[in-house]
């Protein structure tokens, strides 16, 4: 980890170390794969496209952290506001997308369960 401090008066030099204790806690959070988001150049803005019927719709969005995978958003998309993770480099809003039928991975969860209890008969 690297920390930067301010040290007006000099007193901390190269060499010296530190022992520091972070207080870490787990929490939900809206995420997407970091390939759906998009940057304005020269801005720290961030923005993804959302589908809307068979529209994308360019929309900015607050990141909070990051990794090489994903990226937390703090605002601007809802849970199940679905989100273009490929070829959005290209697109422009209001352009008329093909979204292929995925099924959401809570609806996936309830057909197993429906599926093996009804198995189990």
């Amino acid at each position: 980890m690297r920390i930067e401090v301010p040290n007006p008066s000099g007193k901390l030099v190269d060499g010296m170390f530190a022992r520091v204790k972070l207080s870490v806690e787990k929490r939900r959070s809206l995420a997407i794969p970091r390939n759906a988001l998009q940057r304005l150049p020269g801005s720290g803005t961030y923005y993804v496209f959302v589908v809307e019927g068979n529209t994308a719709h360019k929309r900015t969005v607050g990141i909070g952290a990051m990794n090489d995978q994903y990226a937390e958003v703090m605002d601007g998309l809802l849970e199940n506001d679905k989100v273009v993770t490929s070829g959005a480099g290209r697109l422009r809003s209001g352009a008329e997308v093909n979204v292929p039928d995925v099924p959401n991975k809570n609806e996936t969860d309830k057909s197993k369960r429906t599926t093996s209890q009804e198995d189990r008969r």
